[in-house]
């Protein structure tokens, strides 16, 4: 009865320390997200933050964007990008939007969420975070500051928006 009741123990023990969430190599990097562009020096440089869900460029302190890349299983070369802070809920960047406008949105548990889409179709190659669909970043005046969005040309859009790209800066690794 003794040993049925310490290995009874050791497996609640074993069974509770494998519950306990860890941090994984790929959360060890994190980066920020500035824009750049020629075609407006306000722009040029700033840090994307996340308002209501959108990535743009917002006055006042908001919250910057801080992600790490999660590589993509299937597709060698392509990442997720999930922002901080890391928890029990799953926040990741994606295109939300149709007939070639998207816009760069975060999102909570993208599993199954048939709102949004390209969510692990990043790519990071020379400090610049791109897509695998054809069209490119632009920025678009909103009532709150500027709005990132992946823009294919085929939409008819309005034409006060500016052409950038997104960089990545390494932050720190913890």
């Amino acid at each position: 009865m003794k040993f049925f009741l310490q290995l009874l123990s050791f497996g609640l023990l074993a069974t509770s320390v494998s519950a306990v969430p860890t941090v994984e190599e790929r959360q060890s990097t994190r980066y920020s997200l500035t824009v750049s562009t020629k075609g407006n020096a306000v722009l040029n440089g700033q840090t994307l933050e996340v308002v209501n869900s959108v990535l743009g460029v917002y006055p006042g302190k908001q919250t910057a964007a801080q992600v790490y890349p999660v590589a993509n299983p299937t597709k060698p070369g392509l990442f997720s990008l999930h922002t901080l802070p890391i928890g029990i809920v799953d926040h990741v960047l994606a295109l939300q939007g149709s007939n070639g406008f998207f816009t760069l949105v975060d999102t909570v548990n993208p599993a199954g969420n048939t709102a949004v889409s390209n969510i692990d179709t990043f790519i990071l190659k020379n400090g610049k975070v791109t897509q695998n669909i054809p069209g490119g970043w632009f920025a678009f005046p909103s009532s709150t500051g500027w709005s990132v969005n992946y823009y294919d040309g085929t939409s008819i859009v309005t034409q006060d928006y500016v052409a950038v790209d997104i960089l990545y800066k390494k932050l720190s690794t913890y």
